[in-house]
C-alpha cells in the first residue's frame, strides 16, 4: 500500500513541473503541430483509412498464403502502398517529431535513473536510442 506523505506530495509537484516543461518544449510543440497537420489533411486521412482497410482484409487471409499464391502479390502491393504513404511529407514530419519526442523522453529517463544508480536498466523501443538491448526480455541498458 502506498503511503501518501510530504515526500510523495513534493515528488508529484516536481513531476508536474517536469511535465509542464516538456509540454512547453519545442520538441513537444513540434509533435503537436505535426499531429495536427497530419490529422487535418483529408486526402491523406482517406488514403490511410483505405490502406488500413486493405491491410486488415489481407491480415484476415494471411494464414492461407501458402495455399493462395495471389496473396503474395497482395502483400507486395500493400508493402508498396505503405512505402508511398511513408513518403508523404506530413507522414515523414510526424514520424520525425515522434522520434524526437521519444529521444527527449529517453534522455529524461536516463538522467532520472542515473540519480539513483548506474545499474538501472531502461527499456526503449527506439532503434536509434543510446540504450542497447540486453537480457532475456528485450530490455535495454545504458551503454
Amino acid at each position: 500500500m502506498l503511503i501518501y506523505n510530504e515526500s510523495l506530495a513534493e515528488a508529484e509537484q516536481i513531476l508536474g513541473r517536469l511535465v509542464d516543461e516538456i509540454k512547453a518544449s519545442p520538441v513537444f510543440l513540434n509533435l503537436k503541430n505535426a499531429k495536427r497537420n497530419f490529422n487535418n489533411d483529408s486526402k491523406l486521412q482517406e488514403e490511410v483509412a483505405a490502406f488500413l482497410k486493405a491491410r486488415d482484409l489481407f491480415l484476415e487471409q494471411e494464414q492461407y498464403i501458402a495455399f493462395r499464391p495471389e496473396l503474395k502479390a497482395e502483400k507486395l502491393a500493400l508493402i508498396r502502398r505503405k512505402r508511398q504513404l511513408d513518403m508523404y511529407q506530413l507522414v515523414m514530419d510526424l514520424k520525425f517529431a515522434e522520434n524526437e519526442m521519444q529521444q527527449l523522453l529517453d534522455d529524461v529517463l536516463s538522467e532520472l535513473a542515473e540519480v539513483f544508480s548506474d545499474k538501472i536498466e531502461l527499456r526503449t523501443s527506439n532503434p536509434i536510442s543510446k540504450f542497447k538491448k540486453g537480457g532475456h526480455h528485450g530490455k535495454c541498458i545504458r551503454t
